[in-house]
């Protein structure tokens, strides 16, 4: 029987973020078919110190060929069981740690890699900048020397993605930017089995919003919250908007504005959406597949998604009616959606959206095509 292995940067139990979703479901999907994968957790290196040490840094960023530079490392008894696993299947999450991989392949080359993207929009050459340039989500950290080191670093990060066997990628739009890849590349979008409660916001009066104020993105919604969400509340002073998502509170600038509620994480999402009448994704641009849109799709919950932001994720929404995915083209038109949502009634069908077991046969599809 085939060995499994999945290398990721935080044991994926359970999920916590869009990125540890797939890699999750992936292990139970292997599960369900009788296979115990065997999940390898990379952690980070303590800084080296010393003239010495920093100079082989310096070297392992600015040489042109050789091994990829990474924060991560393995356990020798991770790298052990690799080595004699034989002939096995690597899923690799996120990309950075493809250096790992790579290095895992030279004690084990009978080792397939699948590289799961969690967004690939973008094409390599956003990660690739970010991680040159030493920022992060978090929008703390810079490191000049990444920054000086840009081409190499860059360049090993893009060339990355052409030695994994097979990528995965959540949307045909995301593979259109990766047309390098060929048959190597693989379109399996996040899948959502049915809810465990059912949609019944038909006479709710508050709408929910994904929120992240816990980094420099959190600007991206302050139009919507100051601007687009008091006109919907003008015209219809009874609707609220509860803001969900990591932060402890919310920002400043966000206080004061009328119907708004900051709910931060949520541990059980169901039973939160279930309640509320309708899903809003104000967003100007979209990334991947949002999990969060997905568990919506699957509950049959009213959604009121930016033009832009849909783009990705059309193939997807396109089977539901319009009166459930309403796809606004400006802020305007956002406004008008959002009010038809809220004066117009619909029962829900809870559904399915997509399936792992589908993904995961893809992906295998792929590997073989790969192998030819």
């Amino acid at each position: 029987m085939t060995k499994v292995f999945f290398l990721t940067d935080a044991i994926p139990f359970p999920p916590h973020d869009g990125r540890k979703v797939p890699v999750a479901n992936y292990v139970w999907e292997w599960a369900r078919r009788g296979v115990v994968a065997d999940v390898l957790v990379a952690v980070k290196q303590p800084r080296a110190g010393g003239v010495l040490a920093r100079a082989n840094e310096f070297w392992a960023r600015v040489r042109p060929f050789g091994p990829y530079f990474t924060t991560e490392a393995l356990a020798d008894a991770d790298l052990s069981r690799l080595r004699a696993a034989g002939p096995a299947i690597l899923f690799v999450a996120p990309g950075r740690l493809m250096g790992l991989a790579l290095s895992a392949r030279t004690i084990n080359p009978a080792l397939r890699i699948v590289l799961l993207l969690n967004d690939a929009q973008w094409g390599m050459n956003l990660e690739a900048l970010h991680y040159g340039l030493g920022l992060y989500p978090g929008g703390k950290a810079y490191d000049l020397g990444k920054g000086l080191l840009l081409p190499s670093t860059l360049m090993r990060e893009m060339t990355a993605y052409r030695d994994a066997d097979v990528v995965v990628v959540q949307t045909s739009r995301e593979a259109a930017r990766l047309p390098w890849l060929g048959r190597r590349i693989v379109v399996a979008p996040n899948a959502v089995a049915q809810p465990a409660i059912a949609w019944n916001g038909q006479q709710s009066h508050e709408f929910a919003v994904q929120v992240n104020f816990t980094n420099r993105r959190e600007a991206k919604l302050r139009p919507f919250i100051q601007n687009i969400w008091p006109k919907i509340r003008a015209s219809e002073p009874t609707l609220g908007l509860a803001l969900f998502g990591p932060g402890a509170a919310l920002p400043g600038w966000a206080e004061g504005v009328a119907g708004v509620r900051y709910a931060g994480p949520v541990a059980d999402l169901d039973a939160f959406l279930a309640d509320k009448r309708a899903f809003l994704v104000p967003l100007e641009h979209g990334t991947g597949i949002s999990n969060t849109v997905l568990r919506g799709l699957a509950m049959d919950m009213p959604m009121v998604i930016t033009d832009s932001s849909s783009r990705g994720v059309r193939s997807v929404i396109s089977p539901w009616p319009e009166n459930r995915v309403r796809i606004a083209r400006n802020a305007t038109d956002f406004i008008r959606q959002t009010l038809a949502v809220h004066h117009g009634q619909s029962a829900g069908h809870p559904r399915q959206v997509g399936s792992w077991s589908e993904n995961l046969d893809a992906i295998l599809a792929g590997l073989d095509r790969a192998s030819v």
